[in-house]
This record gives C-alpha cells, structure tokens and sequence, in this order.
C-alpha cells in the first residue's frame, strides 16, 4: 500500500518532471472530485495553465495546457510530509517557455484521502515565466 509520501511522489514528479506529462498516470492519483489550483490571481491571463480546475477532466485540460505551452528541463525537489494527509514538495527547476528557458522557485501542496489526492496547489514565482510568455527577451538564459 501507498503511502501519503509515496502518492504525493508519483504525483509531483509524474506533472513536474522532464518530457511530457503522463494524463493516464496524473489521473489515477487523484479523486474523481480533486480541486486543483495552479498560480491562481492576476498571472492567469498570461499563463493559460493557471487558474482552478475541478475534477479529473479538469486537471486533464490543465495537463494538456502545460504540455502545450512549455518543455520542463530539470527539476529539484525536497518533501515534507505533515499530518493529516498534508504533503509540501518545494524546489527550483529549470522549463522552457514558448521555446525560452527559464528558472523559477515553486512550492506544491496536496491533500490526500484515502489513498487519492484531493487538493493540489501550487505557488511559482511567475515573473520570469510571464515575461517569456510576452516574449520579453530580458529574462532568458542560456
């Protein structure tokens, strides 16, 4: 049996790893009715794969828009396991955006019950992102 580290694990590094996300993988570690919010407020407009997305039909329109829109290169990771089914992962990774590459500190967080996900979130710093987004040169990096 999976531990709430475990599902959490498969989870972070199956939407955040390098290569395209898995939909079929992704969806089996989260319930049927999972909320998941990915840099919610006033970025949304500049990153379509942010925003609240509900259901497994919701995060499959979220993992079609990531996988659209950039290419993850590299990605560090640590975990905290808390209680009550709380999992923190909080890194630095490495992505290009609109074919630009980009760094960028993150932090996800889900809640698990019985054995599903149900609530993700994550927070990047989104300036660099969005400024590739715009194809502002300023922030690219080779």
């Amino acid at each position: 049996m999976m531990t709430n580290l475990d599902i959490a694990k498969a989870l972070f590094e199956n939407i955040s790893s390098e290569g395209e996300v898995s939909t079929t993988d992704a969806l089996a570690l989260v319930d049927d009715n999972v909320i998941w919010e990915v840099c919610n407020g006033p970025n949304e407009k500049y990153l379509p794969f942010s925003g609240t997305f509900h259901g497994k039909v919701g995060v499959e329109n979220w993992i079609a828009e990531l996988n659209e829109h950039v290419e993850m290169e590299q990605i560090d990771r640590n975990y905290i396991e808390a209680e009550k089914g709380h999992v923190f992962c909080y890194g630095d990774a490495r992505m290009r955006v609109r074919g630009r590459l980009t760094t960028f500190f993150f932090i996800e967080w889900v809640i698990i019950e019985n054995g599903k996900v149900v609530k993700y979130k994550e927070v990047i710093d989104t300036a660099r992102i969005i400024h590739c987004m715009k194809n502002y040169d300023r922030f690219e990096q080779d």
